[in-house]
């Protein structure tokens, strides 16, 4: 552990993926006292060749001029992913840790929707979860784009930061994203893990990552398909040679390339689920609830409702 290290970060959001995080990182990117790393989601402590760059690499994510300021990172593959938590508390030390939950079915569909439009998928949302669930139950994994139902089972991640951080805060997406929030719950999450309030406002209508669909299918197999953009990659190197050029390139591609679905902001009515998979969600709200005192009455309602459902089918 080098001394330089310990105190660079002051904190980290570690997820969960699909409850808000892109439009934290965009919320607190506002705030002139808080200096984020460039490029959202380094996947420094969660992916194994970004590991494997070095200290010095990380530092670099950051601005040259970011010391003196409250330094963070938002990244939601920490949450779930293999030795995260304990790479970052070997690494930078005891720092508070933020977790953003949301609805465990709705957040998995809402990852499943950005999977199919990215041309990874190809199934029904139940046979999908079928798929991961088969996996959890292997003790295996399923990959990035597919671990729908691992990423929502919380509690057991939970577990792997509140043994090593003394302060893990969390907050329900819902409480913080609600149409009719006074920015209340927005406001102390972010105290508690830098101690002091934002200045500027809570903005309910700063929602990154809205419901979408694809203009393009084919493009956005291009920029989703592994394979395919190997190809891609080639010749954006000869045409953009900067790295970060050619990620922003990317992303304003995919961006261009997605069109609104229109939603009524209520919640998506979804054919009959897996009942093991719905009782494993059940299981794991009211492991949260009763280990990490999160209200999720709603969330387990909504489990319930889906497991008589399935049933009935």
């Amino acid at each position: 552990m080098e001394q330089n290290q310990r105190g660079f970060l002051s904190f980290v959001i570690v997820g969960a993926q699909k409850a808000g995080t892109t439009s934290l990182h965009e919320l607190l990117q506002r705030e002139e006292w808080i200096r984020l790393p460039r490029r959202k989601e380094t996947h420094f402590f969660s992916a194994l060749d970004r590991w494997g760059r070095g200290w010095p690499w990380y530092v670099s994510t950051f601005d040259a001029d970011s010391s003196g300021y409250t330094r963070g990172e938002i990244d939601p593959d920490y949450l779930t992913a293999r030795d995260s938590a304990e790479r970052i508390s070997s690494t930078v030390g005891d720092i508070p840790v933020g977790v953003v939950l949301r609805d465990p079915i709705a957040r998995a569909h809402s990852q499943y929707q950005m999977t199919a439009r990215r041309g990874l998928e190809s199934r029904s949302f139940a046979e999908a979860l079928e798929a991961d669930l088969g996996n959890i139950t292997l003790g295996q994994r399923s990959d990035d784009h597919h671990d729908y139902l691992w990423r929502s089972l919380y509690a057991r991640s939970l577990d792997e930061y509140s043994s090593r951080f003394s302060t893990v805060s969390i907050v329900r997406f819902e409480d913080i994203f609600a149409d009719q929030s006074s920015g209340a719950a927005y406001v102390r999450f972010v105290e508690s893990l830098t101690g002091r309030a934002p200045i500027h406002p809570m903005d309910v209508s700063l929602r990154s990552n809205p419901a979408s669909a694809p203009k393009s299918a084919r493009v956005a197999s291009i920029l989703w398909n592994r394979e395919k953009l190997k190809s891609a990659r080639r010749i954006a190197r000869l045409v953009v040679p900067s790295k970060e050029a050619r990620y922003s390139l990317a992303r304003r591609l995919d961006s261009a390339n997605l069109t609104p679905t229109t939603t009524s902001g209520t919640r998506t009515e979804l054919p009959p689920l897996p009942g093991a998979a719905l009782s494993l969600i059940i299981d794991d709200l009211e492991e949260l609830g009763d280990r990490y005192r999160v209200d999720t009455r709603e969330w387990r309602d909504h489990a319930i409702r889906a497991l008589r459902s399935s049933q009935r089918n």
